[in-house]
């Protein structure tokens, strides 16, 4: 038997996280099984569990394509390192995560945001796969450096919370988590009750750091 080469082995790989994600762009993400990916990917049963043994080494496969990018990170010190006010930095920061989101739901139609949504209900399976998850999502680690930087500036008194720094956090974490979880704060729809390309992203997003700077004395 021919042996099989590691690229030949990363393209069926690839070949069959494709048809995972085209599975999900069609049905919830909860409601998949791996004989929905072995149908749409058009290989046999054995095919497709030589590369991914059950359906959380395929969601993990996802993840792990979103994996902190440099152009993250970059947009990250950018943000940081102006020469801006702390509140300027702090709309620059919140409105560039409204970006990433924009951008990562027209890419994958919002299937990364419900594949964190079905873990983060499930802590226990979640637990099962974390050790196999290369790096943190790009929202997590934009929200990770966003409370940081938040908490670092009250503690030198360039914002003056009206409200408990905890409960200031989870506001936001909550109100981002929203945005991304409920297509009806997403996207338009027209007239015909179509939802169109356009999302409210950018909406939302102006108004959580509105809200936000409020609270933080601005």
């Amino acid at each position: 038997m021919p042996k099989v080469t590691e690229g030949y082995a990363e393209k069926k790989k690839q070949e069959i996280l494709e048809a995972a994600k085209r599975v999900c762009m069609n049905k919830p993400v909860h409601d998949v099984a791996m004989r929905d990916i072995v149908l749409e990917s058009g290989m046999s049963q054995g095919g497709v569990y030589k590369y991914f043994s059950n359906l959380d080494e395929v969601f993990v496969g996802l993840l792990n394509q979103e994996s902190v990018s440099s152009k993250v990170k970059g947009m990250v010190e950018a943000v940081l390192q102006t020469k801006k006010d702390s509140f300027e930095k702090l709309n620059d920061f919140i409105m560039y995560i409204g970006e990433h989101i924009q951008e990562s739901l027209k890419r994958r139609g919002g299937i990364y945001f419900e594949l964190v949504a079905l873990y983060s209900k499930d802590p226990e399976r979640f637990m099962k796969i974390e050790d196999q998850l290369v790096e943190v999502s790009n929202l997590k680690y934009l929200q990770k450096q966003l409370h940081d930087f938040i908490t670092e500036q009250i503690k030198v008194n360039n914002f003056s919370a009206t409200v408990p720094t905890d409960d200031l956090l989870a506001f936001m974490a909550a109100t981002i988590h929203g945005i991304t979880q409920n297509p009806a704060l997403i996207y338009n729809v027209d007239e015909q009750n179509q939802v169109t390309e356009e999302t409210n992203v950018d909406r939302h997003i102006n108004t959580l750091s509105i809200a936000v700077r409020k609270l933080l004395g601005e």
